[in-house]
C-alpha cells in the first residue's frame, strides 16, 4: 500500500481520533470489512459507523467530516486492491504508538469489524468460520465460545500458537477471505468498486475522481 496515503491516514487518525482509535485497530476494522460478506460497500457505510455516538464529537465541521471519510475510503480501497493483487499486508507496526499492543491492537479492530457484519450470527453459528476464527481469539475474543477454547489450552501452547500466529498473518487473512468468498459466491475484491467521475478520488485526496487520478 502506498506509504503517503498510509502516512496521511495516520495523520487524520491522530488528529481526530487521539486516545481513541489507533492506525493499527483501524487497519484492522478495514480489513474485516474488506474480506466480510459484503456485495459492496460505499462511503456511506463508514460514514454511519462514525456517526455512532462514540466518535459523533470528533469532528468540529462537517468540511472535516468529508475530508477524513474521503480519506478513509480510498484508503479502504487500496487496502481492497492489495487483497485482490496478493499484496496485502496487515499494518501491525507504524508512526503512532498504539493504545495496546499493534498486534493485539489489530486484532481488536478486526473484531469490532467482523461484529459489523450483518451476517455476523450467522457466521459465528458456523463451526468451519469459528475455528478459522480461533488463532485471532488466541490475542482478543469478545465470543464466549471462542474463549472457553482459548481457556482450554496450556499457557505454553497459547504462548506458541501466538508466535506462529504472527508469522502467518498475511495467510490467514487470504484463507478467511476465500472461505468467504465460497460461502457468499463472490471475490472480496470486488468491493473495489469502479470509481465513478464525481465520487472522492480512491487515492484519498480529497478531490473528486475527474479532478485527481483520472487520467493515471
Amino acid at each position: 500500500m502506498d506509504k503517503v496515503l498510509i502516512s496521511k491516514m495516520s495523520d487524520m487518525v491522530e488528529l481526530y481520533f487521539k486516545d481513541r482509535i489507533s492506525m493499527f485497530s483501524l487497519n484492522g476494522f478495514l480489513s474485516a470489512t474488506a474480506i466480510g460478506p459484503f456485495k459492496k460497500i460505499n462511503i456511506r457505510f463508514f460514514e454511519n459507523f462514525f456517526a455512532r455516538d462514540d466518535y459523533a464529537d470528533a469532528f468540529n465541521t462537517a468540511a472535516d467530516k468529508e475530508s477524513f471519510l474521503n480519506c478513509l475510503f480510498g484508503y479502504y480501497n487500496a487496502l481492497c486492491s492489495s487483497l485482490g493483487n496478493g499484496k496485502y499486508r496487515p499494518l501491525t507496526d507504524g508512526k503512532y504508538k498504539p493504545l495496546k499492543s499493534p498486534f493485539e491492537d489489530w486484532i481488536l479492530g478486526f473484531y469490532v469489524g467482523v461484529e459489523q457484519w450483518e451476517k455476523y450470527q450467522q457466521y459465528m453459528d458456523d463451526k468451519e468460520f469459528v475455528q478459522l476464527m480461533f488463532p485471532f481469539s488466541c490475542i482478543y475474543t469478545s465470543d464466549e465460545r471462542l474463549e472457553n477454547i482459548k481457556n482450554e489450552m496450556k499457557p505454553a501452547e497459547l504462548k506458541k500458537l501466538v508466535r506462529q500466529i504472527e508469522k502467518s498473518f498475511p495467510k490467514l487473512i487470504w484463507t478467511m477471505a476465500h472461505y468467504i468468498e465460497k460461502k457468499e459466491n463472490f471475490r472480496p475484491s470486488s468491493k473495489h468498486q469502479k470509481t465513478g467521475r464525481n465520487d472522492p478520488c480512491p487515492c484519498g485526496s480529497g478531490k473528486k475522481y475527474k479532478q485527481c487520478c483520472i487520467n493515471k
